[in-house]
């Protein structure tokens, strides 16, 4: 990465207990950073954008500086100051997937980027400077689109109020619901699940449940009124954490190898029993009244990872079977070997003929993005990705040692966890799992 162009203050008396970006003049940045630090807030600023070659490289760093604080990643925020008010609003649109809440000081030259932070909670201020569109017409704009999370307020621009505001949201509580097609919903929680509602004539299913905090089911009924059954496509925390809202729940009996201490840990206060559980299969059919979904083996990030494939909407949801767009996590307590994979993937290849039109949806769709919504990244599934994750599986058991390899860590294990990828396809692997 080149050198660094931010500047990064941190509380002085406070651990860090969140982080903002903050785009503002030298001047107005000397007015709102004393306020952020009393709140606990890294704070890192861009006071000349013409330092920066564009807006992915300038949000690689940001990110970078506040994982470097160990800035809780569900509070990150945004601060437009009134002289860069048409960069706060171009983030603002395109990273809402990242950002938890933002304060802007005025409008901005062009619309068309403002309106993907449809799902952002935004609160704008009119400001000094004029721009083409005034910051009372970009919010119309967005709550004209259906958003219900921004605000024009006539008021002083980042009072105590205004900050308080801010400080409380989080993107453990929201949610974006997208309508795909008739009888099918996308649900992203926070910055990085995504789980799916199919409806039936009669009756609906929903395909894992995120981990945000609260209930999910009422959000599911909002969107429809049929009964409401769950299907798992494997039983991690970020994909099954509510559970328990749900009397009907399809899940493959494997799973139940998983290390219990290993999901409790993932959800404490979750009751999990497998033997409650209707269990699964490959071949089997849930049917919804009009609506088939059939079900695929798809082991190897666990024993028993399952495909949902809807075959009314040309459509399968694979969960974490073959990573989301930016690889396959091997790391973690009960996942199976390499070779485990190899032939789970080749097993679905199988299917490629039948499916060859079909789109893909996985567990965390922001990961076709390479975790961010804009950039150059765009590797979404498919079924080219898992002809290269043969290969890479292939060159790991050879140990072939042309692999891309970079070693780091993750909470969960202690061995050295490596990263390798070839073309399309990428994993996250522990030595002890290349067999």
């Amino acid at each position: 990465m080149s050198e660094k162009k931010l500047t990064v203050i941190l509380p002085r008396e406070k651990a860090v207990s969140s982080a903002t970006l903050v785009f503002a003049s030298e001047a107005e940045a000397a007015e709102i950073l004393p306020k952020l630090t009393e709140q606990g807030s890294a704070a890192a600023v861009v006071s000349d954008p013409e330092k920066w070659r564009d807006i992915p490289s300038m949000m690689e760093e940001v990110l970078t500086v506040f994982g470097e604080q160990a800035a809780d990643f569900t509070r990150l925020y945004l601060i437009g100051g009134n002289s860069l008010s048409e960069l706060a609003w171009t983030v603002a649109g395109a990273y809402s997937r990242v950002l938890a809440g933002c304060c802007i000081d005025g409008g901005a030259e062009h619309l068309v980027p403002v309106r993907d932070a449809k799902f952002l909670p935004i609160r704008a201020y009119a400001g000094e400077k004029q721009e083409r569109f005034s910051a009372q017409q970009l919010i119309r704009s967005l709550r004209t689109i259906g958003s219900e999370w921004a605000d024009f307020v006539e008021e002083e621009f980042l009072s105590s109020d205004a900050l308080t505001w801010l400080f409380s949201q989080t993107k453990e509580t929201q949610y974006e619901v997208h309508w795909l097609k008739p009888g099918l919903w996308s649900i992203e929680a926070g910055a990085i699940e995504s789980f799916y509602l199919i409806e039936g004539e009669e009756k609906a299913l929903l395909v894992d449940t995120g981990m945000n905090q609260g209930p999910v089911l009422p959000l599911v009924r909002s969107l429809t009124k049929l009964p409401v059954e769950l299907a798992l496509t494997h039983a991690h925390g970020d994909h099954m954490l509510h559970v328990d809202e749900f009397d009907k729940v399809y899940c493959s009996p494997r799973e139940g190898q998983l290390p219990m201490e290993f999901l409790h840990a993932m959800m404490p206060g979750v009751s999990i029993d497998f033997t409650k559980y209707i269990p699964v299969e490959e071949g089997d059919v849930i049917d919804l009244g009009g609506v088939k979904v059939e079900v695929l083996a798809a082991y190897g990030h666990t024993p028993g990872s399952v495909v949902f494939v809807d075959h009314a909407h040309r459509c399968l949801f694979s969960g974490d079977a073959f990573g989301s767009g930016t690889g396959v996590l091997m790391a973690i307590p009960g996942t199976m070997n390499v070779s485990d994979l190899l032939e789970s993937v080749k097993h679905f290849l199988t299917y490629q003929e039948a499916l060859k039109d079909y789109i893909w949806y996985g567990g965390h769709r922001c990961q076709e993005f390479g975790e961010q919504k804009h950039g150059e990244y765009y590797n979404p599934l498919c079924f080219e990705v898992l002809e290269d994750f043969v290969v890479l599986c292939e060159k790991l058991l050879n140990h072939d040692e042309t692999l891309f390899c970079e070693p780091g860590t993750n909470s969960w294990v202690t061995e050295t966890v490596y990263t390798v990828s070839y073309q399309k396809a990428a994993m996250w692997v522990v030595k002890s799992k290349i067999c």
